[in-house]
C-alpha cells in the first residue's frame, strides 16, 4: 500500500472528532504523522483501545505505548444567560456545532457536537461546560462531512475576501428553530430566577 492510500485508510479508522488531543491539528494530520513520522498509535482518546489496535494492525507495528486514558462521552453546553455573543466558540468548533451571531446568545446543536472541548478554553466568560452525555455520539462519517464542509466554507470565504460566515448548517430548519427556541427559553427562565 502506498503512503497516500495508507494515510486514507488510517484516517478512516479515526473518530473524526478533530479534537486535537493527539497533538495534531485533526484526524487527517494525525494519520499523516503516523505514516511520515512514526508517532504513537496510542494518542487518540476518543478512539480508545479499539482504534489503537486497528491502527497498529494496519501499520503492522506495535509501539508498546499505553493509550491515553479513555474519557466518558461529553457534550458542550452553553449557559446561555452568561453568554456575551463573542463568537470565539463558533470559530473554535471544528464541526459547526455551535450556533449564534456576534452580540447574541449562542447554543449547541447537541446532535452535531463531538465533545472535543475546543470551545471551552476560548470562552472569555467560562459559560461553556462539558458535562457527561448519554446522547448518541455522531458517527465518524457525519463528523468528517461537517468538518470538510466547514473547511470548504472557510476556504471559500478567504478566496472571495468575504467576512467569514459564522455558521454553515446542514441541520434542518425545524431542528435549528427548536434548538434556538429552547435556548432562548432557558435564558429567560434563568434570568427570571426560575432555573
Amino acid at each position: 500500500m502506498n503512503a497516500t492510500a495508507l494515510i486514507e485508510a488510517l484516517d478512516a479508522l479515526l473518530p473524526q472528532t478533530q479534537c486535537r488531543r493527539c497533538g495534531h491539528d485533526g484526524c487527517r494530520p494525525y494519520a499523516e504523522a503516523l505514516v511520515t513520522h512514526g508517532v504513537s498509535v496510542a494518542l487518540c482518546p476518543p478512539g480508545g483501545e479499539s482504534t489503537r489496535e486497528h491502527l497498529a494492525a494496519l501499520l503492522a507495528r506495535n509501539d508498546g505505548s499505553s493509550p491515553l486514558p479513555l474519557e466518558a462521552p461529553r457534550l458542550a453546553w452553553v449557559r446561555e444567560v452568561d453568554c456575551i455573543g463573542c463568537t470565539q466558540c463558533l470559530d473554535a468548533c471544528p464541526v459547526d456545532a455551535i450556533v449564534g451571531a456576534a452580540g447574541h446568545m449562542h447554543t449547541v446543536l447537541s446532535a452535531s457536537c463531538t465533545g472535543c472541548g475546543l470551545c471551552v478554553p476560548v470562552c472569555p466568560t467560562d459559560c461553556i461546560e462539558m458535562p457527561l452525555s448519554a446522547a448518541p455520539e455522531p458517527s465518524p462519517s457525519d463528523n468528517r462531512a461537517r468538518y470538510e464542509r466547514r473547511r470548504a466554507r472557510l476556504t471559500a470565504d478567504v478566496v472571495t475576501h468575504q467576512a467569514p460566515a459564522l455558521v454553515a448548517l446542514e441541520t434542518d430548519s425545524e431542528t435549528l428553530h427548536a434548538t434556538v427556541l429552547a435556548a432562548v427559553q432557558r435564558r429567560r427562565d434563568r434570568a427570571s430566577g426560575r432555573l
